[in-house]
């Protein structure tokens, strides 16, 4: 995973965007976030990888005008049929005319205390590949997730917001173990990063 800071939005120079390139060309599989809405940074990098045998998925733009993306090794990974975006999205209710969607109540134990957080929704939704590695029977669904950044202090609702995404996404993926056996779930191997 590599948060590549704003990538498209501030100067970066072809030499530096090279390195991105070359960086990126040691891995398998890379999931890539906060790359800007304009696409010719890149581009330019896929421009590099593409000639070493390289392909990407890439979302729409979301939050803060930036988009994920994965980049993957055509000859190693095969995506497979399942993509998409994880969203919280349970059923609303109509209040005083209009459409509301209840926080959910998050309940953990922190440093021997129990602690109660509501999550809201995603700043950013994770989006979801589904893969396979060429000539085994590994496969795998990749969740590239963008945290929302907060600050430090426990007491400021950044902080709150963050946490509570990092603790919507395991439930989540532990949710998603238990239907392992069941026609349900699609891909049982997850793996979350970002």
């Amino acid at each position: 995973s590599w948060n590549i800071a704003n990538l498209g939005l501030q100067p970066r120079r072809s030499e530096e965007l090279q390195l991105v390139a070359h960086i990126l060309s040691h891995f398998d599989i890379i999931a890539v976030q906060e790359v800007y809405k304009n696409l010719a940074h890149f581009n330019e990098v896929m421009g590099i990888l593409a000639a070493q045998g390289f392909d990407m998925m890439l979302t729409d733009k979301a939050g803060s005008s930036e988009r994920l993306a994965v980049v993957y090794r055509t000859d190693r990974l095969r995506p497979r049929q399942l993509f998409g975006e994880l969203d919280y999205n349970p059923s609303g209710k109509i209040k005083n005319g209009t459409y509301v969607i209840e926080p959910r109540k998050q309940s953990f134990t922190y440093q021997g205390q129990k602690r109660e957080m509501l999550f809201y929704n995603f700043n950013r939704n994770p989006h979801l590949s589904t893969w396979e590695v060429i000539g085994t029977d590994t496969s795998f669904l990749l969740a590239n997730v963008h945290i929302y950044f907060g600050e430090e202090s426990e007491s400021s609702a950044r902080y709150n917001n963050r946490v509570a995404e990092v603790y919507f996404l395991a439930n989540w993926a532990r949710e998603q173990q238990k239907l392992a056996d069941t026609d349900d779930l699609y891909e049982k191997n997850i793996l979350l990063i970002g």
